[in-house]
């Protein structure tokens, strides 16, 4: 019930300082909230595989399928971070990353 809670805490935080940092008006900002976005996400993973290798023999499958989703979801913000900092990039691609993100954190599989 602790990881289950402390999962739903470090979902919510990323996607708190994810929305922050895409909407930060300076570099500063957005190496702040960049970097905090990236730590969370980093424990979330940690987290899961952790799990991933406590429950090993029983539900491999879908835990797995949990860790691939998160280096998506990684992927996916180091890709708009990345865009956001070299070009302060188009509001419409960084609102379609930021749904995208949010969406696949709330429909992993917890």
């Amino acid at each position: 019930m602790i990881i289950l809670t402390v999962n739903w805490l470090l979902v919510f935080a990323i996607f708190w300082t994810y929305h922050h940092g895409l909407h930060a008006p300076a570099e500063k900002q957005l190496s702040f909230f960049g970097g905090w976005t990236r730590l969370l996400l980093a424990s979330l993973l940690s987290v899961r595989i952790g799990i991933l290798i406590v429950t090993w023999p029983y539900r491999l499958l879908w835990h797995s399928w949990q860790v691939a989703l998160l280096f998506a979801i990684l992927i996916i913000i180091e890709l708009s971070f990345r865009r956001k900092r070299l070009s302060f990039g188009s509001p419409r691609l960084a609102r379609w990353s930021q749904v995208g993100v949010g969406l696949l954190l709330l429909a992993m599989p917890w």
